[in-house]
């Protein structure tokens, strides 16, 4: 138990006090598609959705990425923030967007498996779409 606050405690600072992380990369365009994770500097947000996915494009991190259309490898990890489940996983996705659309990464993880899933979403209209799913092993 101990452990785990030692281990969470730097990612709740991280995200009480960052106010480093861009808002976007990339050119706000009709032409672009926006992909975003759960990346965010409001605590409450992120203690809501009980886990952290962090995105990273071409080596760079941001809340949002204007890209453009076609496929794209990404770079997720995912950092579990219940202390029921503390686990964490980083993993690889090729993922195809399409211009004008709107796309979230989010992350699950289960104890009882010790796996780690991560979801792409398309949220462009009213209600989102589950586009993909991709299970690995987490960690501790």
């Amino acid at each position: 138990m101990i452990k785990l606050i030692f281990r969470t405690l730097p990612i709740l600072f991280f995200l009480i006090g960052c106010s480093s992380i861009p808002e976007y990369i990339g050119t706000k365009s009709t032409n672009n598609a926006v992909l975003q994770g759960t990346v965010t500097p409001n605590i409450f947000s992120a203690l809501a959705n009980n886990s952290l996915t962090t995105v990273v494009v071409n080596g760079g991190f941001a809340n949002k990425f204007y890209l453009t259309p076609g496929e794209h490898f990404v770079k997720v990890h995912s950092q579990s923030l219940s202390i029921f489940s503390p686990l964490s996983a980083k993993h690889e996705m090729f993922i195809t967007l399409e211009a004008g659309k709107k796309y979230k990464i989010t992350s699950t993880s289960s104890i009882t498996t010790s796996t780690v899933s991560f979801y792409l979403f398309d949220v462009t209209g009213e209600k989102e779409k589950l586009l993909m799913k991709e299970t690995v092993r987490g960690y501790l």
